[in-house]
């Protein structure tokens, strides 16, 4: 068999809805190596959302979109949006009350804070929530989201933490939810619907703490 270069999305298609890669994945990348074909990732993401595995267990990537690729381990392409261009971008959607989202290797940058929220902080529930939505949330007015749909590694929850607002995806929520009391905890992935006081003392310590 003449080995060929084959591409791989990232979210959706390498990891699963919770951001792991599938042991059923990981046995056909194994196969596919050991018919000696060249294994490259094909991503939107920038560079400082890529993981350090992608660059190890990989021939190549490509990123940001096409604008970047890097092949074992060595940048043999790159082209960016030219800083006039940019500029121009930035005019014209901040005319039309828009934001600019530029992603550079090192980070994320918006060119205004905007937000789509009400004025009370509060912890956003939706079935899934818009790149473009996420960067127009208001930081102080937002607590923290939680969404049916996405995973740990979409480019939306990459943003969230980007913007260092907790997140949780792939959670059961209901419209029933609305307006009462809940707990975020992101860091143990736990949604919690109208807290009882043990509860609520102890994530007020934790928090304190």
């Amino acid at each position: 068999m003449t080995p060929k270069l084959l591409f791989f999305d990232i979210d959706g298609t390498l990891l699963d809805y919770t951001g792991k890669m599938p042991a059923s994945a990981k046995e056909a990348l194994r196969q596919a190596r050991l018919t000696g074909h060249r294994l490259v990732i094909c991503s939107g993401r920038s560079g400082h959302q890529l993981s350090d595995w992608m660059f190890t267990d990989f021939d190549g990537i490509i990123n940001c979109t096409g604008a970047r690729v890097i092949f074992k381990q060595n940048v043999i392409y790159e082209h960016f949006v030219p800083w006039e261009d940019v500029r121009r971008a930035r005019e014209v959607l901040e005319a039309a009350n828009g934001v600019l989202v530029a992603q550079t290797e090192e980070c994320t940058i918006l060119s205004q804070e905007s937000s789509i929220l009400g004025e009370e902080p509060v912890i956003l529930m939706a079935e899934d929530i818009a790149p473009s939505e996420t960067v127009q949330m208001d930081k102080t007015k937002l607590l923290s989201f939680v969404t049916r749909l996405g995973s740990a590694n979409s480019h939306t929850a990459i943003l969230a933490r980007t913007m260092g607002s907790p997140a949780l995806v792939g959670v059961d929520i209901d419209q029933k939810y609305e307006g009462k009391l809940a707990i975020v905890d992101g860091y143990e992935g736990k949604f919690i619907v109208d807290p009882d006081r043990e509860a609520l003392t102890a994530y007020t310590e934790k928090t304190a703490g």
